[in-house]
């Protein structure tokens, strides 16, 4: 899910957290967390927390194990480039069991949108005059304006969220590209390096150039004749 952590940091900053609420996702990652941290030093279960019992059959691994499947490139209105990933989250909870966990954008935050109104200072005496307050607020996950980035794009950013793909393949992540400021949707890229180090502008524009293939009777037609 989005850092909503820092969303709602966001809110608290702007003394407005009263109106704050959680989303189903924020409560999620939460209870996710709550299953795989050791309590008494607020970091993930290792093996080496468990039981002598409650470790038999289980593989020699650092916890958590993150997998990215996707990985998406984004240009800004403003021309910043920014990455954002998906992908899972394995947890080891204190009887040794794993537990999974799906993550969605967890590179991303929001900020409040608000809504300000006069009201009176006092509730109980109107003649104390009126003060500017915010009335409503909450988050808008569609609104670019709302939305920000955590983790800039750079060749050296894009190696860490793909050494974390499963497996060796490179084909066990999807890459895909974004444009804030266009109607165009985002494009799936298949060149590694070109995702990685051509321009964003390169690799937009010729991902939404329409490809036209020939029919074979009319381009040999086309071939015989004058124009060819």
């Amino acid at each position: 899910m989005p850092d909503y952590q820092r969303t709602e940091q966001m809110f608290k900053s702007e003394g407005i957290e009263h109106l704050y609420k959680r989303p189903l996702g924020q409560l999620d990652d939460e209870l996710f967390h709550a299953k795989v941290t050791n309590p008494e030093t607020a970091t993930f279960y290792q093996i080496s927390d468990l039981s002598l019992d409650y470790r038999k059959n289980l593989q020699n691994k650092t916890y958590p194990v993150r997998e990215v499947y996707q990985i998406v490139r984004i240009k800004r209105v403003n021309g910043t480039e920014w990455l954002k990933s998906r992908g899972r989250i394995v947890g080891l909870d204190r009887l040794g069991n794993e537990v999974e966990h799906s993550f969605t954008d967890p590179e991303v935050y929001f900020k409040p949108w608000t809504q300000y109104a006069m009201v009176d200072i006092d509730s109980k005496d109107s003649s104390k005059g009126k003060e500017r307050k915010c009335v409503a607020a909450g988050i808008n996950e569609l609104n670019p304006e709302l939305k920000e980035y955590t983790f800039a794009f750079s060749p050296e950013n894009f190696d860490v969220l793909f050494k974390q793909r499963p497996g060796q393949s490179h084909e066990s992540v999807s890459l895909a590209i974004s444009h804030e400021g266009s109607s165009e949707k985002p494009r799936q890229i298949t060149n590694i390096e070109q995702f990685r180090n051509s321009s964003f502008d390169d690799i937009w524009q010729e991902a939404i150039t329409p490809k036209y293939k020939l029919d074979r009777s009319y381009k040999d037609n086309l071939e015989d004749s004058h124009i060819a």
